[in-house]
């Protein structure tokens, strides 16, 4: 799907194209734009070339600009992108516990809060465990990491069972 950005179908339109290493060897491309001119895109090719030479690091960035049409595909919105970060199990099939769902998760990502692995757990089918933890969530002011949420669920099952 694409976004008009309102402007004329054959107007031209510029962006910024940065390609950033870093001296651990990682490379990432940043996007940065529409300009409606071309020395604006420039502009901020220039800035980060130059922002990365002042770190005297080995970091550095180089970038070019691209003439593009007026009409850009909308990225996915933050949420989405996390939910689909979350849920892909490092095997064919989710665990059937949720416990090891959560333990899968944490493992994957680092500094996961409490609400998303609530959110997880109802993803997966796991309602009840989900809303004991976003009742502990609520209890702690929004203060609740999933580790503590993994904790919750292993210290004290709501059925009485161990875990």
């Amino acid at each position: 799907m694409a976004r008009d950005i309102g402007m004329a179908p054959d107007a031209k339109v510029y962006r910024a194209v940065i390609i950033k290493s870093y001296a651990d060897g990682s490379v990432f491309t940043a996007y940065e734009g529409p300009y409606d001119k071309i020395g604006s895109a420039r502009a901020r090719v220039t800035f980060w070339e130059n922002h990365f030479a002042k770190r005297d690091n080995g970091d550095k960035a180089t970038g070019h600009v691209e003439q593009c049409q007026p009409a850009w595909e909308k990225a996915p919105d933050r949420a989405r992108r996390r939910t689909a970060r979350t849920s892909a199990a490092s095997g064919d099939e989710a665990p059937k516990d949720p416990v090891a769902l959560i333990r899968a998760a944490i493992a994957q990502r680092r500094g996961m809060h409490g609400s998303h692995a609530a959110d997880l757990l109802a993803e997966h089918g796991f309602t009840e465990e989900a809303d004991r933890i976003r009742a502990e969530v609520r209890a702690q002011m929004g203060h609740l990491s999933a580790k503590q949420a993994l904790q919750l669920l292993t210290a004290a099952p709501a059925d009485g069972t161990d875990r």
